[in-house]
């Protein structure tokens, strides 16, 4: 399966336990949905969603353009968190279990990775 960069650990060399984490759902022993979560402690969010950082270890080794900010944004840093890869069999769709699994991680990564905010 074809992963965004967020998540792919060829990419993003330094995932692993202690930062990150996948869901999965099962349903009579069959996937039915998953998905991932990671964290990253920054001196500035906003620094990091302008230069890709979020999405990519090496904000210097990808082929997408900056992201266009600006400069009276506030300045957000600490411990954060961002969440991806929500993948669900047409089984469970329409189900709230998009939802259930987003509010998942969401509280997984604030109780368990003690971070301060959550970036989608």
């Amino acid at each position: 399966m074809k992963t965004i960069p967020t998540f792919d650990p060829t990419i993003n060399k330094s995932l692993n336990e202690t930062n990150s984490f996948w869901f999965e759902l099962k349903k009579n022993e069959k996937s039915v949905g998953c998905v991932a979560a990671k964290t990253w402690q920054t001196d500035s969010v906003l620094n990091d969603i302008h230069t890709l950082k979020t999405w990519y270890e090496n904000a210097n080794n990808h082929r997408y353009k900056i992201i266009k900010t600006y400069d009276s944004m506030p300045v957000l840093s600490g411990k954060w968190s961002t969440g991806g890869k929500l993948w669900l069999d047409p089984l469970v769709r329409k189900t709230g279990m998009s939802k259930l699994l987003t509010v998942l991680i969401r509280i997984t990564m604030a109780v368990e990775y003690n971070t301060v905010g959550h970036f989608v």
